[in-house]
């Protein structure tokens, strides 16, 4: 897992591979958010996207995220959503 507040950070990380996904959090402002997303599915369309998200609507434009969760729910819905993008959601899907 790695972390950052810096968007050219974010895009030189996310080009120099190894990454298997991808989970914005609110950290950084909605729209650049979306940017981010935007040239990550860009440059690789392969590696999925999760947004987080209050409850205050948000939503990001279709083509960009894989999942949209709401980060109030706490992090079992998280692990559920990667699991599902990732391919091995079955066994985060039950109460376990």
């Amino acid at each position: 897992m790695l972390a950052t507040e810096d968007p050219s950070e974010a895009e030189r990380i996310f080009s120099d591979g190894g990454v298997h996904a991808v989970v914005f959090g609110e950290t950084i402002q909605a729209q650049q958010r979306i940017e981010l997303g935007a040239s990550f599915k860009q440059l690789n369309s392969s590696v999925p996207i999760v947004f987080l998200y209050c409850m205050n609507g948000f939503r990001v434009p279709p083509g960009i995220a894989d999942e949209q969760v709401e980060s109030l729910g706490g992090p079992k819905i998280l692990l559920q959503a990667l699991g599902r993008v990732l391919g091995d959601g079955s066994s985060m899907d039950k109460d376990g």
